[in-house]
């Protein structure tokens, strides 16, 4: 097989992994917008103190459950937050790279000692542009 066939097999492998990677996006906008709402909810649910509010659309609930207050105290938000985050950035770089047309090849050596002969010859292309990260 030609280097480039190989090269037109791995970018269809990538865009095979794209709505995967796309499913995994929507997922996480999905807890995004669910931990949204368990914020709120705890915050009608708890005073500042973390006491259970004995006024509110949730105080019958808290009262049939008086462990859940406890529960929802120990939820860092920030920290689900920044993970959903975390995640949702590299999953955007993943979506990002794989959606790219090319495949990116870098050699590294010494001035003039064959590089771009080296390109040249395992691409089968007579005009290879190189750049120099010196």
């Amino acid at each position: 097989m030609s280097i480039g066939k190989k090269i037109d097999n791995i970018i269809e492998q990538r865009k095979c992994r794209l709505p995967m990677i796309e499913g995994k996006i929507q997922k996480l906008e999905q807890m995004k917008h669910v931990l949204a709402d368990v914020e709120y909810m705890k915050m009608q649910m708890l005073d500042e103190e973390g006491n259970a509010r004995v006024d509110g659309k949730y105080a019958v609930l808290l009262q049939q459950n008086p462990e859940m207050a406890w529960k929802l105290q120990g939820i860092d938000f920030r920290e689900c937050r920044q993970a959903i985050e975390n995640s949702m950035k590299v999953l955007q770089e993943s979506h990002t790279r794989f959606s790219r047309d090319y495949v990116s090849v870098s050699v590294i050596g010494e001035a003039r000692k064959g590089k771009s002969e080296l390109l040249k010859s395992i691409s089968s292309l007579s005009n290879v542009t190189c750049t120099n990260a010196s």
